[in-house]
């Protein structure tokens, strides 16, 4: 694995709800344009909204396949593990 795909999967840890957030915002923007240009086509306004939802694909696949990309699941696994250790010594620290 090369170290830009370390570093990418590194910055999904850090912000992974933004990187999320982001790819949300460019596939409403591919299928909004498809939309309009259908519509300058002269195709009925919820008929073209619907053919460039179906032409786009799958959305819920396309989110998995970039977190597939993104993440390590290693990393992830460490991270939240990490995590829950630290509320647990928060909760019941290791000296009482």
């Amino acid at each position: 694995m090369k170290l830009a795909e370390w570093w990418r999967r590194l910055l999904f840890l850090l912000r992974g709800r933004r990187m999320e957030e982001e790819l949300e915002e460019e596939m409403r923007l591919h299928t909004d344009l498809r939309g309009r240009q259908l519509r300058k086509q002269g195709m009925d306004s919820a008929d073209a909204d619907a053919v460039a939802r179906l032409r786009f694909g799958n959305r819920t696949l396309i989110k998995e396949a970039s977190r597939e990309i993104w993440t390590l699941i290693s990393i992830e696994t460490l991270w939240r593990e990490l995590k829950l250790a630290a509320r647990t010594l928060r909760l019941y620290p290791a000296w009482c």
